[in-house]
């Protein structure tokens, strides 16, 4: 093979592999990014068009913990088959979560004093392989809802 022959097929195999590498890192980047309108429409039986301020966070690796806040002017429905049980007896944890594991710690609707306004739903499905735990937390009074789904 001539030297420009060389020089060619490096070029190419350069740019081949470069490739190969921007297209794996975003293939694999866009599976683990939080996108809060996926979470929402993965979860709600809701038009995503119709809530205000959604907003969302979180990890997702081989566990995940992902949030979304969004604004409704009623409860939120919830998708599928999943069911959630109003649960007082987290609604202090799950207040406290959101202040302090959210951009959300100086949010009115969050406070001490909007407790009272604050209902918890919770569902929990655990087997020997898989545990998934949501939370949505609605301030009936502000229309605010944050909703926390985690597991493996």
């Amino acid at each position: 093979m001539d030297p420009k022959s060389k020089q060619i097929l490096m070029v190419v195999a350069f740019f081949a592999i470069a490739a190969a590498l921007y297209f794996g890192y975003k293939g694999f980047s866009k599976q683990y990014t939080v996108d809060p309108k996926k979470i929402f429409t993965d979860n709600f039986n809701e038009d995503v068009d119709m809530v205000q301020d959604l907003k969302g966070g979180g990890n997702i690796s081989g566990n995940y913990d992902v949030w979304i806040h969004f604004k409704l002017d009623h409860r939120a429905k919830i998708k599928g088959t999943k069911e959630f049980d109003e649960s007082p007896a987290d609604l202090v944890v799950a207040q406290e979560w959101f202040a302090k594991n959210t951009p959300y710690a100086e949010d009115p609707s969050l406070s001490i004093q909007q407790r009272r306004f604050l209902k918890v739903y919770n569902h929990l499905t655990s087997t020997d392989t898989q545990l998934e735990h949501d939370w949505l937390l609605h301030n009936w009074r502000t229309n605010d809802h944050y909703f926390r789904a985690w597991g493996y």
